[in-house]
């Protein structure tokens, strides 16, 4: 009997060691409801001391509002004697509400009902998580729906349309029934489908793309250009994406509008310094020729005076490429480039006709830049205008170039650590007022009688397209100082083109189409001199016409050359697609008097074998024609 006892303490013991070691909540209570037993974790969690809660009314442990209705869920459960689970907001010591997921079983005598007991879990910070999630939700769901900006959801490899907010239906001129559930492909909705295949192949890596521009297709037929963030993102095991774009083609086209605006302003300023060159050089070459007139074609000094000619007129070539680069817009297309030489250029053409002088202070070894050389060319420009016209009375602007790095600790610059290019344009000029420098970058502000204030804005704008940074500092009677970062390129300069060309003769047929007569009979001299057969013609049509004719009588041609720009006929783009479609071994030759033909920078995208640019040299068209016909480059 003695044994019995001993063995019925060693489990009861057991058992309360097995309890107190539990992490859910365990308490037990008789037919009133009144605690007989609670483990630790039930004490730890309401903070009561073990001899509080036994005796306490399991009703006492819960709030007022709670009670009756806990009251009556513990009376038919002891009636019914079943187990079950529920949630019981409960009152801790210091009165925190603790919302405990308990399952409860009756304590049964024979058949009769005794008691109960409760096993409970603390889901009060499960609980918060699921009202902050909700909360979460219907926020998400509000900003959704009420967000300016463009909101959609699809899915990343199909781009199926999950849901889209109203914004997007406005935008793109849908109903929400036309596009949930369909493709981005089967609606057309990209201007350029790869652009969409390369964020998609960037999210695959990276959870985040932001300020991605593109053009998009409008169910019209129009477009807009958005201004887009994608985010990766999981919803019910499915890999998507959560897209948000601004509308910003207003604000491009008001862009452009000011460059516009910003140019002609510029090139106001500058026509007179470039008649005055063009006007000295027309003297050059009009005065040459003339003596060479005079003195007879068969004296030597005649070809000193022609040679003399020539020269001058190369270097009006040069104003014209400098000007044609100024005032070109659009897409901006960029490549490595060496800044030196073309820093110094731009300044010099720029200081035409005026009384100020450049000095340069440019660092050896200076890194090349990534850049759009019209773009930065303008901003160049406007700096250097700027100077000239803060020294009436003539001056100099000292340009300095070098080599900077900037790492995370240096204050002032928002840009990204790295490699740049630093550009400093210093005037001696009387300087910006204190109270003027925090506006000289805004739009339209100017202190001038005569002018936009668009040329530093205009600055402003094409630096930070650029990945770059524009920043001003002037003392009153100390001048001011322009100093400008540049992302610096990893590659090579891509090469300039020797400027020392050598004739070269050859043989073949050629087909010549320009629309100006004398530029035809001059070019067929040319070609002749150079040992080639030669067919003229004025457009496209007449082209294409000459072209099979000369084909079907078996007279091939070894190369045509094509005038892009035909006024009111077929010019050269149409011309080459339609001379590919009879003969795709054609080999053309692009030619344009716009030295940034957007054909130009790309030729062999548009499927030609070569380009020159008007003016040309007979030496230039010699090698042109000798790298295409025979695959022969002139060293």
């Amino acid at each position: 009997m003695v044994e019995s006892e001993l063995q019925l303490q060693v489990r009861l013991n057991y058992l309360n060691m097995l309890l107190d070691n539990l992490n859910e909540l365990f308490f037990t209570y008789n037919g009133e409801g009144f605690i007989e037993f609670v483990n630790k974790k039930t004490v730890d969690v309401l903070g009561y001391m073990p001899e509080e809660l036994i005796g306490m009314n399991v009703l006492d442990l819960s709030f007022g509002k709670y009670q009756e209705k806990l009251k009556e869920e513990m009376r038919w459960r002891l009636e019914q004697g079943v187990s079950s689970s529920y949630d019981v907001v409960l009152r801790s010591k210091d009165s925190k509400e603790m919302i405990i997921h308990f399952n409860c079983a009756p304590i049964l005598l024979g058949d009769k009902v005794v008691g109960g007991m409760a096993l409970g879990e603390n889901i009060s910070a499960y609980q918060a998580t699921m009202e902050a999630l909700r909360l979460s939700e219907e926020k998400f769901a509000a900003a959704f729906r009420l967000s300016p900006e463009m909101i959609a959801i699809t899915t990343l490899r199909e781009g199926r349309y999950i849901d889209v907010n109203d914004v997007f239906l406005e935008l793109f001129g849908y109903c929400r029934e036309e596009v949930i559930g369909k493709t981005a492909k089967e609606l057309n909705i990209w201007v350029n489908p790869q652009a969409r295949y390369q964020v998609v192949k960037t999210l695959m890596r990276e959870k985040l793309i932001k300020n991605f521009e593109d053009l998009f297709n409008k169910k019209s037929g129009g477009t807009w250009r958005g201004l887009c963030s994608f985010a990766r993102l999981e919803i019910a095991g499915e890999i998507c994406v959560l897209t948000v774009a601004a509308d910003i083609t207003e604000k491009r086209r008001m862009e452009e509008e000011i460059l516009k605006v910003s140019r002609l302003e510029s090139l106001a300023l500058l026509a007179g310094g470039l008649a005055h060159d063009f006007n000295n050089l027309l003297t050059i070459i009009v005065g040459n020729i003339s003596l060479a007139r005079i003195v007879g074609m068969d004296k030597q000094d005649s070809r000193e005076y022609i040679l003399e000619a020539e020269k001058a007129a190369l270097q009006a070539r040069g104003l014209t490429q400098q000007l044609l680069t100024f005032a070109q817009g659009g897409v901006p297309i960029r490549k490595t480039t060496s800044i030196k030489e073309f820093l110094m250029q731009s300044v010099n053409f720029c200081l035409c006709g005026s009384s100020v002088i450049s000095e340069f202070c440019i660092a050896e070894e200076l890194w090349n830049v990534f850049v759009d050389e019209g773009q930065i060319n303008q901003v160049i420009n406007n700096l250097v205008l700027n100077a000239v016209q803060a020294m009436p009375d003539g001056g100099i602007i000292r340009i300095t170039a070098d080599n900077f790095y900037l790492d995370n600790e240096e204050g002032g610059l928002t840009l990204k650590k790295g490699q740049y290019v630093r550009l400093c344009f210093h005037d001696q000029g009387s300087g910006i007022p204190l109270e003027h420098q925090a506006k000289i970058f805004d739009p339209y502000f100017t202190t001038k009688k005569e002018g936009t204030g668009l040329g530093l804005s205009t600055s402003y704008s094409i630096i930070r397209k650029h990945g770059g940074y524009i920043t001003c500092e002037s003392q009153p009677g100390m001048g001011t100082s322009f100093i400008i970062y540049l992302p610096a390129s990893s590659e090579d300069e891509s090469g300039e083109v020797s400027q020392d060309h050598r004739l070269v003769t050859g043989y073949g047929r050629i087909l010549f189409m320009d629309d100006e007569l004398r530029i035809r009979e001059m070019v067929e001299e040319m070609l002749n001199s150079l040992g080639y057969e030669v067919e003229l013609v004025a457009n496209g049509q007449e082209c294409i016409d000459k072209y099979i004719q000369a084909a079907a009588n078996a007279r091939y041609f070894d190369a045509v050359i094509l005038d892009m720009t035909i006024p009111g006929g077929m010019g050269g783009k149409k011309t080459m697609q339609t001379l590919r479609e009879i003969d795709p071994q054609v080999k053309v030759i692009a030619s344009s008097g716009y030295a940034y033909d957007s054909i130009l920078p790309i030729y062999q995208k548009w499927g030609f074998a070569g380009v020159i640019a008007k003016p040309y040299q007979v030496e230039e068209l010699s090698e042109v024609l000798q790298m295409v016909i025979k695959g022969q480059y002139i060293s």
